[in-house]
Parts: C-alpha cells; sequence; structure tokens
C-alpha cells in the first residue's frame, strides 16, 4: 500500500487498477491530499463506474479534509452541479 501512495504523490498520472476491497479510495484520497498540501494539484478528477460514485464521496470525506462532488446524472443536471460547486467559482 505504501508503494502505492508514493507512486501517486510521486508521478505526474497514474492508473490505479486494483481489485475490489484493496483500499484504492484511501490510497487515492490521501495521496491527492498530500500533493494539494504541496502546491501541486488544485482539484482531481476520478472516474468511477455510476455505482461508486457516492461511495467514492463518502470515502474521501472519511478520509481527508478535501471537498468531493459527484457529477452525474442528465447533461442539464451535470451543467447545474458544476455551476453551484465551489470548484468552479
Amino acid at each position: 500500500m505504501v508503494r502505492r501512495f508514493n507512486a501517486m504523490v510521486e508521478r505526474p498520472f497514474l492508473i490505479l487498477a486494483d481489485d475490489v476491497g484493496l483500499g484504492k479510495s484511501f490510497q487515492v484520497g490521501t495521496a491527492m491530499e498530500a500533493r494539494k498540501r504541496r502546491g501541486e494539484v488544485w482539484r482531481v478528477l476520478i472516474v468511477a463506474k455510476a455505482s461508486l460514485h457516492y461511495n467514492w464521496r463518502y470515502e474521501i470525506h472519511k478520509h481527508t479534509f478535501q471537498k468531493a462532488v459527484v457529477i452525474d446524472g442528465t447533461q442539464k443536471k451535470r451543467h447545474k452541479t458544476i455551476l453551484r460547486s465551489s470548484y468552479y467559482k
């Protein structure tokens, strides 16, 4: 787990495709928080299948101090969510 965390902090991009239950959301959340604290990233896009969107948001809120916004639904709903999000103001 430490090797994957270090790889996410050190590399400009990385695809993490482990099996279910190995702590991907925890590793990604904490690594991105570390990079944000170092001023290397401002926001992060996580692409996941629709059934996991809210689980990822929950895990990010649980393990980090970062805000996570789920952008899903119809095109109109996604657009409205983006406009309301503080990330885009």
